[in-house]
C-alpha cells in the first residue's frame, strides 16, 4: 500500500472517529437539555400560578378595600344618626327635668292644678346596655327604633307638658279663694231681701266685715270693669277666661282700672258700703257663661 492511500485510509479512519464522537456527544447533551426544559417548565408552571394567586389576592384586596369604604361611609351615617339621637335624648331629658320640676314642687296650688300626680311619662329610661356585634344593616334597623321610640317619648312628653301648662292656666283663672274674711250674712240661692222682706234669689254671696279691708282677686284674670254700676254700687268685674267672670260690689274704693292683668290674692278695692246696701260687706258673685254659680263651691281654703 503507498503512502497515498495509507493517507487515505487514516483520513476515512478519523472522519468515521470524529463522527462517532460527535454522535456520543449528542447523546450526552440530550438529557442535559430535556432536564433543562423540564425545569424551565417547572418555573413557568411556578411563576404562572404564583401569577395567579397574586391576581386573586388583588381582586380580594380591591374588594375588602371597596367594602372598607362602604362600611366608612355607613358608620359615618351612624355616627350622624347617634348624634340625632342623642340631640333628642338631651330635650326628653330637658322636658324630663321641666316636668320633674314642676310636678314635684311643693306648691300646693300646681299640686291642686295637676290632680293625680300618677301622670305617664315622669319619668324616661333609655336603656344603656350594649347592642353587640351587629352587622351595619342591624345596627341600622337598632337604631331607626331607638329613634323612633325617643321621638314617641319626645311627643308623649311634650304633650304632657302642654297639658300640665293648659292646666296650671286653668287653675290659676278659677276662683278657689276667700275674697276677704268674714262672716257670711246672705249665701247663695233663695232669701228673703233685707229692704223688701220678699223672696228674691240672691246670685251671690254677701261676705260682712270691718270698712275698708282689703278685697282680693280670687284667680288670676284681666278687669274688664271697675266703676259705679247702679245699685251694686263701686263695682269691680273680672274677666278670668274659660267662660269665667268674678263681680265685686258695694266696695268703698277701686284700686284696679279696666284692663288690668291681676293675680290670684291681688288686692283690687276696698270693702264698703256703697249702693244699695245695709252695712259694710262684700257681694261676692261668680259667673260661668253668664250662669251664677255658688261662690262658696269655689273657696277651697
Amino acid at each position: 500500500m503507498d503512502d497515498q492511500a495509507k493517507q487515505t485510509v487514516i483520513l476515512g479512519f478519523n472522519a468515521l472517529e470524529g463522527h462517532e464522537r460527535q454522535r456520543s456527544s449528542k447523546k450526552r447533551r440530550l438529557p442535559w437539555l430535556l432536564w433543562l426544559l423540564g425545569t424551565l417548565g417547572v418555573a413557568g408552571a411556578f411563576y404562572g400560578f404564583h401569577h395567579i394567586t397574586l391576581q386573586k389576592e388583588q381582586a380580594q384586596a380591591d374588594v375588602l378595600r371597596a367594602q372598607y369604604i362602604q362600611l366608612e361611609s355607613e358608620m359615618f351615617v351612624v355616627r350622624r344618626q347617634f348624634e340625632q339621637a342623642q340631640k333628642a335624648l338631651a330635650r326628653v331629658d330637658a322636658l324630663t327635668q321641666k316636668l320633674n320640676g314642676n310636678l314635684l314642687s311643693g306648691d300646693s296650688d300646681r299640686r291642686l292644678a295637676l290632680g293625680p300626680t300618677d301622670l305617664p311619662g315622669r319619668h324616661v329610661e333609655v336603656s344603656s346596655a350594649p347592642l353587640g356585634p351587629l352587622k351595619p344593616t342591624e345596627l341600622q334597623g337598632q337604631l331607626e327604633a331607638f329613634q323612633a321610640e325617643l321621638e314617641s317619648r319626645e311627643t308623649n312628653l311634650e304633650r304632657l307638658y302642654s297639658n300640665w301648662l293648659e292646666r296650671r292656666l286653668r287653675w290659676a283663672s278659677t276662683p278657689s279663694i276667700w275674697p276677704v274674711r268674714g262672716w257670711v250674712t246672705s249665701p247663695f240661692g233663695t232669701r228673703t231681701d233685707p229692704l223688701t222682706g220678699r223672696k228674691t234669689t240672691h246670685t251671690g254671696m254677701d261676705i260682712s266685715g270691718p270698712h275698708g279691708k282689703d278685697i282680693v282677686s280670687t284667680a288670676d284674670g284681666t278687669v274688664v270693669f271697675a266703676a259705679v254700676e247702679g245699685s251694686y254700687g263701686k263695682v269691680v268685674v273680672v274677666d278670668h277666661g274659660y267662660g269665667m267672670k268674678t263681680r265685686y260690689a258695694h266696695l268703698a274704693s277701686i284700686t284696679v282700672s279696666a284692663g288690668d292683668a291681676v293675680k290670684r290674692g291681688q288686692v283690687i278695692g276696698k270693702l264698703g258700703n256703697t249702693g244699695r246696701s245695709t252695712g259694710p260687706h262684700l257681694h261676692y258673685e261668680v259667673r260661668m257663661n253668664g250662669v251664677p254659680q255658688n261662690p262658696k263651691n269655689y273657696i277651697l281654703d
